[in-house]
């Protein structure tokens, strides 16, 4: 969703008289495929000898919808009663994902709403889903930067979360050098600068116990 939300409507301001390959998969990260030039994963901090991994974002979570829904919802007073919950399929746990229900628990929403129930839905189709109208999503800032911006979603309820997650980028320390990965960092923080505050890198190379 990263890469669909955020990353693709803004990959045509970096140069790309170079050549660019961009995969979405949730395993990447968790393999550490030595083909890669660069990772950017969603999750906590992790260590990986041989790469240097850079914190971009730090991920706030909360629901959103269409401006209709969220018309309909605010009638209710913040009620979620009767909306169906769009609910992500396939999230692996190192994701570090609340989920409706850990979202639910987190924040203390109605204890007598079903968070379980709603229409379930693959990566690739659940934005859209939200975007018309077809339910609530729970979200995290940089997905949901450009909806809000533009008005096709909406946050109708006020309530979020923080669980210390956020997104990351990993290079191979063998790569660090080339003339590629070099500008699409640099184009990356600038872009990633350009809608939140960048933290500071940090080599996490090898984890020493």
């Amino acid at each position: 969703m990263f890469a669909s939300a955020w990353l693709i409507p803004r990959i045509s301001h970096f140069d790309l008289q170079s050549e660019v390959s961009i995969e979405d998969k949730w395993t990447c990260a968790d393999t550490y495929s030595s083909s890669a030039d660069l990772i950017i994963d969603y999750g906590r901090a992790t260590t990986a000898e041989g790469f240097v991994v850079e914190e971009l974002t730090d991920e706030e979570i909360f629901p959103v919808c269409s401006p209709a829904l969220g018309e309909r919802i605010a009638e209710q007073d913040g009620s979620l009663a009767g909306v169906t919950l769009l609910h992500r399929k396939g999230i692996p746990d190192t994701a570090d994902w609340p989920g409706w229900e850990g979202f639910a628990a987190a924040v203390n929403l109605d204890r007598t709403f079903d968070f379980t129930r709603g229409l379930h839905l693959s990566t690739a189709l659940i934005l859209q889903a939200a975007r018309n109208g077809k339910g609530l999503l729970l979200t995290n800032t940089a997905v949901a930067h450009d909806d809000l911006a533009m008005g096709r979603l909406v946050r109708p309820i006020e309530e979020s979360m923080h669980n210390g997650c956020g997104y990351w980028m990993q290079v191979p320390k063998s790569r660090l050098g080339q003339s590629g990965v070099v500008a699409f960092r640099a184009w990356l923080r600038d872009e990633i600068d350009s809608c939140f505050a960048a933290p500071s890198v940090r080599d996490m190379g090898t984890r020493k116990e």
